[in-house]
């Protein structure tokens, strides 16, 4: 028979397990609502997990059952329900992480990092839309393109940071006559 002290600390080291388990579980289920491309193996890892809880309750039931205790499976339990706990957090730390630069890497393409407008290739994108829209809905359409004339010589005359100044103020001015439900955007270069 098993000294009553021993069947405590071991009912005591799976139920510290069990609570790092669930966390891990928990953590892992919140992990699904940061990417779609890794959703299936968030959604399989918190099964996994789920399951591994299981793998916890049953030797304490087991234990309150009268059956024998294995203390080196409850001392074993322990480091590794902490390091599930501990990957799982990593693992969300890396998907926040990693949906945090996507934002940013996407709020840079589809903007003009000089004067906050959109970008060259957000610009042609929504201008096919708009194209579309128009041809779809029959309705008219406008566009209007401007050009400063001899800006080359501004750059040169005054340098690129003066010329970053105009177009910045352009941008604002432009900016400032549109609607909300109007575009602008930067083409930018000779062309």
């Amino acid at each position: 028979m098993m000294p009553m002290n021993d069947i405590h600390f071991a009912i005591f080291l799976y139920s510290l397990s069990l609570g790092a388990q669930i966390c891990a579980a928990v953590l892992s289920l919140t992990a699904i609502r940061f990417s779609n491309h890794y959703r299936t193996g968030c959604i399989l890892l918190s099964l996994g997990l789920v399951m591994m809880i299981g793998r916890r309750i049953s030797p304490i039931q087991s234990i309150l059952h009268g059956n024998d205790v294995n203390l080196i499976d409850a001392w074993l339990s322990i480091p590794i329900s902490v390091f599930l706990l501990l990957g799982i957090i990593g693992v969300r730390k890396i998907l926040s992480d990693m949906q945090e630069k996507n934002k940013k890497l996407e709020q840079i393409a589809r903007f003009d990092f000089l004067t906050g407008v959109l970008s060259r290739a957000e610009t042609f994108f929504r201008t096919e839309q708009e194209i579309e829209r128009s041809l779809r809905y029959g309705t008219p359409l406008s566009f209007l393109m401007l050009d400063i004339d001899h800006f080359k010589n501004i750059n040169d005359t005054y340098g690129h940071q003066v010329g970053d100044e105009v177009l910045k103020h352009l941008a604002i001015f432009c900016q400032a006559s549109l609607r909300k439900i109007d575009i602008m955007g930067r083409v930018g270069g000779e062309e």
